[in-house]
């Protein structure tokens, strides 16, 4: 089991949706910046869940340069958090 200890500082909103935000944050103590995906779970019906699970899979096995990669998800206080390889600054 691997177990992920980020400390982030969270940067001014990108954009939001019906069901989150993303925004920008900082790894505190390097330059990487990566982009947060935060998904209210409780506002998702299941087939909403069945899709987000679908994203996050077809994410993980994603590897190309003009496509964000998916760095780590995790679940906080109810929401799902996706948060996205580190991006240019």
């Amino acid at each position: 089991t691997l177990t992920l200890t980020l400390t982030l500082t969270l940067i001014p909103i990108l954009g939001k949706g019906a069901f989150g935000v993303v925004q920008t944050c900082k790894r505190v103590g390097t330059a990487e910046v990566f982009a947060l995906k935060t998904i209210t779970v409780g506002m998702l019906t299941p087939d909403e869940l069945q899709a987000l699970q679908n994203e996050v899979d077809i994410l993980r096995k994603l590897d190309h340069p003009a496509i964000v990669r998916l760095f780590e998800t995790f679940l906080d206080r109810g929401e799902v958090r996706l948060l996205a390889y580190p991006i240019l600054s």
